[in-house]
């Protein structure tokens, strides 16, 4: 995961990382990123050993906390993705979404950022 955050190191201003195991269930990683804006990406990722299964939350917002984007996949919804879907600009604005990963997160916000 470090190596991924360096690759973002000109956007990326301040990094916190938790990461845990639950003995016999799953590791889990808890990351806030601070990037050059000063808008902040809150990373939630869990994968289940006994299953494989990986849960996700990445929470992009605005200085002020509000809400940018959201790609998560911690609740079913009823869109054809489901469970993986995003909220853009609001937690009502439910959209369909493929699984996302930090990579994929990560790149869509130095788009925006760049290009902005």
């Amino acid at each position: 995961m470090q190596e991924l955050i360096e690759q973002y190191r000109s956007l990326v201003q301040h990094q916190h990382v938790r990461e845990y195991d639950t003995p016999g269930d799953r590791h889990t990683v808890r990351l806030e990123l601070i990037f050059s804006d000063q808008s902040r990406l809150i990373v939630y990722e869990s994968r289940f050993y006994d299953t494989g299964r990986f849960k996700y939350s990445y929470q992009w917002m605005t200085k002020t906390n509000e809400l940018i984007h959201r790609w998560d996949n911690a609740h079913e919804v009823p869109l054809p993705t489901s469970s993986h879907h995003q909220h853009i600009g609001s937690e009502d604005n439910v959209q369909p979404s493929e699984p996302m990963t930090l990579t994929d997160v990560l790149t869509v916000i130095a788009q925006q950022i760049t290009s902005g």
